[in-house]
């Protein structure tokens, strides 16, 4: 919430790798520093569509925005904006507002703060790495973490590996254009 407009946006909490690993750029302001990872000050960075709603064609460097949810909320000060991304699936990758990780855990992810609790994890891997390799000792990491490597429980996570989504895209819009074209 800004003044008076309000909206909904994805809130995540961040470490510094996720920039790289989500592939995000800052478009105006800067990333988090040191000192806010660790103490988990009240700053935030938004995405695209949050500063066009909220701001319209405003700076919105040092303003202060009022988050909240179910666990609580927060008011930070906006000190970075990313580069837009634009649609991503079936949702706008732009409506987002990240935290550092400890600030949000202190007040918007207080249900999730345990390591069995963690929503997300996303790892980027260097050109010419063998994804199916590196998806496999995840997936064997993510089964002993969670306690079910001997167990023969069922996998309570999944991994997307996006290479596998490209190919299905990519496979379903050559059908698309093959239909079309017919």
């Amino acid at each position: 919430q800004y003044k008076q407009s309000s909206r909904e946006s994805e809130t995540l909490g961040v470490e510094s790798e996720y920039f790289i690993a989500a592939n995000w750029e800052i478009e105006l302001g800067r990333e988090f520093n040191d000192d806010e990872y660790k103490s988990g000050v009240n700053v935030c960075i938004i995405g695209s569509s949050v500063q066009k709603e909220l701001f319209s064609n405003a700076n919105p460097l040092g303003e202060k925005l009022k988050i909240g949810n179910k666990h609580g909320s927060l008011i930070c000060e906006v000190i970075g904006t990313l580069k837009e991304k634009g649609q991503g699936g079936m949702s706008d990758q732009d409506e987002i507002v990240l935290f550092p990780l400890k600030s949000y855990l202190r007040t918007l992810g207080k249900e999730k703060s345990s390591i069995n609790n963690i929503n997300q994890v996303l790892i980027s891997l260097k050109d010419g790495v063998d994804s199916k390799q590196k998806t496999n000792e995840i997936k064997a990491l993510l089964r002993e973490i969670r306690g079910i490597d001997k167990s023969g429980k069922v996998d309570n996570f999944e991994i997307r590996d996006t290479k596998q989504f490209e190919e299905a895209m990519t496979s379903t819009m050559a059908m698309l254009t093959l239909f079309i074209g017919s």
